[in-house]
């Protein structure tokens, strides 16, 4: 695919997050930088998903056929 005819650019997307990110984290701590990564990873889709699906695990694997 040519470049010019591109309708989504992945690497400007990664850029513009890569920023959003830089903006909020700039002038955290270090302790509060965790905080913050930890905050987002938990709240997101994906962790939420795996989480529920942790959880459905642990409690088949407790009941008796």
């Amino acid at each position: 695919m040519n470049k010019n005819n591109k309708e989504f650019d992945t690497l400007e997307l990664k850029r513009q997050v890569q920023e959003k990110i830089y903006e909020t984290i700039k002038n955290l701590s270090p302790a509060e930088e965790i905080k913050y990564f930890q905050t987002v990873c938990n709240s997101d889709y994906y962790s939420q998903w795996l989480a529920k699906m942790e959880f459905s695990n642990s409690n088949n694997k407790n009941k008796v056929a």
